[in-house]
């Protein structure tokens, strides 16, 4: 079995590599650069080989590498939440995406295995499931999840037995963006409110295990989510806290305020370049974006790791990487 990765020196890619290694499958992966001081180092793999300088919107460079393969897993995509960022943004994500999708279909590749996002199925009063059609139209400014949504479709109707992934928050061992500001702001206790919103979350070694069940499974152009736990935010915040052994965030924000918020956001966004929260972090923190993952546990996968486990695995590796604060 020869598997190609696409993106995969990012958090989940490493993480995903790592275990297919462990499975003695061969693994060719590409990226547009090489990322410092990785927390696994995927060039040592002895089934893995990996190759820079290749993106997905410029299929001449990424076509050779297609050759042979029989699985491929899409990672490679491009976060921000700024609206300035919206033409690259649909660029990669959705024509990137759509590249990889026509590589695939001209090399017969037998399953292609796309990371999308929750983001991608929007929000409501229920928990989510594969099943929500959610329209975009009026939340555009949130230029994120409509990007995400963009290739679905084709994806979907593609002659390539294609498999959408929706994970939520990704959480674990070698994550450090969001994992080193917010527990550093709770830690430090600098975070004084809660948003009203509700979220979910997947511990990054759960969703690698998830990827590769499902790529072993006899399955033909379906959508998953795979998700461990829901939560208000409030309840995220309170296990940090805990994990930190610190009082948490203790006033919450009312929901009347998100009208007002938007509008000094709007504002801000509009004299600052690069802002430090945006428009779509904002509105997405008031809404209930809770999902169920049902459908795959039905199939018999279900995520070990609780949240207060991925909290406090994360916790120590950024001690130990001196990312977060000196270990006493």
């Amino acid at each position: 079995m020869k598997v190609l990765v696409t993106g995969g020196t990012g958090f989940l890619g490493q993480h995903l590599i790592k275990k297919l290694n462990d499975k003695n499958i061969e693994v060719i992966c590409f990226s547009r650069k090489k990322k410092k001081n990785p927390y696994i180092d995927i060039e040592s793999l002895e089934n893995v080989k990996v190759y820079y300088g290749i993106d997905i919107l410029h299929p001449e460079l990424m076509s050779k590498l297609f050759k042979d393969i029989d699985y491929v897993f899409n990672l490679a995509g491009f976060i921000s939440f700024k609206k300035r960022d919206k033409q690259q943004l649909n660029k990669i994500n959705y024509e990137g995406t759509i590249n990889v999708l026509k590589e695939c279909e001209k090399h017969q590749i037998k399953k292609l295995i796309h990371i999308s996002s929750t983001a991608a199925l929007g929000f409501g009063k229920q928990i989510i499931d594969e099943k929500q059609n959610f329209n975009w139209t009026p939340y555009k400014n949130c230029v994120y999840s409509y990007s995400k949504k963009l290739p679905e479709k084709e994806l979907l109707e593609s002659s390539c037995n294609t498999i959408i992934i929706y994970p939520p928050l990704i959480l674990g061992p070698g994550e450090k963006e969001n994992s080193t500001k917010l527990f550093g702001l709770i830690k430090d206790k600098k975070l004084l409110f809660n948003t009203p919103g509700k979220g979910s979350f997947i511990d990054v070694r759960d969703l690698a295990d998830g990827l590769i069940f499902l790529m072993e499974k006899e399955i033909i152009n379906e959508k998953f989510i795979i998700n461990s736990e829901n939560y208000t935010f409030k309840e995220y915040n309170a296990r940090i806290a805990e994990v930190f052994n610190v009082k948490a965030p203790k006033y919450d924000l009312p929901k009347f305020l998100l009208p007002f918020l938007l509008i000094i956001i709007k504002i801000v966004e509009r004299l600052n370049k690069n802002p430090a929260i945006t428009y779509e972090n904002i509105f997405m923190a008031f809404q209930n974006r809770t999902y169920s993952s049902q459908k795959i546990i039905n199939l018999g996968f279900k995520p070990k790791y609780t949240l207060k486990d991925t909290i406090k695995d994360t916790k120590e590796i950024l001690i130990q990487k001196g990312k977060l604060f000196n270990k006493k």
